[in-house]
């Protein structure tokens, strides 16, 4: 089985490079998160609780937060939210983040709204659609990434009932606030009465890559020097059989 550990060096280094295949396929939005913390704002009919993916953390010291696929491996201690696909030489991996929110501060409390808090640290290559869905893997499985690649729990991160979108533009480096629609309102108050711990969201990205990530490549390059983003990449990449 392969597998690939990607970390924010090696996602620079993709898109510093220019590797090949990388400049038409490589269409992803938030690379190089790592640990950053997210967040859901959650209006009740008593006022706003702010949860966030560093609480009751389900595997300590890292963030309930990250990455599944059906091509690579990851790694339980990998908190890097990335979403889309990446292209390595020929080979290209495709990516579905999630968060997971700890709900017991909202128990016996009526839900009336939801917004999603994504913080982005990070870089984007497209401008493109960032969609939130339901999730129905349980939030232990899900946060226990290093057991990947899983196309099931790919597939449930990306499809079910959509509880928003929004249009992620290619240089924004901020953060997004996306409202949820009525099923992610009714789901999180179903989790509440049902005494549940956590909640997740999942996300899939659609992106077309633009002319001006070559732009971004020749910034890269400048700033961090070729010959040292190959050097990266050689320790960087590991792909075992």
């Amino acid at each position: 089985m392969r597998t690939l550990r990607l970390t924010g060096c090696l996602l620079l280094v993709v898109v510093a490079t220019g590797m090949p295949s990388s400049a038409h396929a490589d269409s992803f939005i938030f690379g190089g998160t790592d640990n950053t913390a997210n967040y859901l704002e959650v209006t009740t009919t008593t006022g706003t609780v702010i949860l966030s993916t560093d609480t009751n953390q389900i595997l300590s010291g890292y963030n309930n937060q990250g990455w599944w696929s059906p091509d690579v491996g990851n790694s339980d201690d990998n908190a890097n939210f990335i979403v889309g696909t990446i292209a390595i030489d020929s080979f290209v991996a495709h990516y579905h983040d999630y968060f997971t929110f700890d709900i017991t501060r909202l128990a016996g409390q009526t839900v009336t709204g939801v917004t999603l808090n994504i913080q982005n640290p990070g870089f984007n290559t497209s401008t493109g659609t960032y969609s939130v869905y339901d999730v129905s893997t349980d939030p232990y499985t899900l946060n226990a990434n290093g057991n990947g690649p899983n196309t099931a729990i790919y597939d449930d991160l990306g499809s079910g009932n959509l509880y928003g979108s929004q249009t992620i533009p290619l240089f924004n480096d901020s953060e997004y606030f996306i409202a949820l629609n009525s099923f992610a309102v009714n789901d999180l108050q179903a989790a509440i009465d049902n005494g549940d711990t956590y909640f997740s969201t999942g996300g899939a990205f659609v992106g077309v890559p633009e002319p001006s990530t070559l732009v971004m490549s020749s910034l890269f390059a400048g700033a961090f020097g070729i010959a040292a983003l190959r050097r990266n990449w050689s320790k960087s990449r590991k792909i075992s059989a």
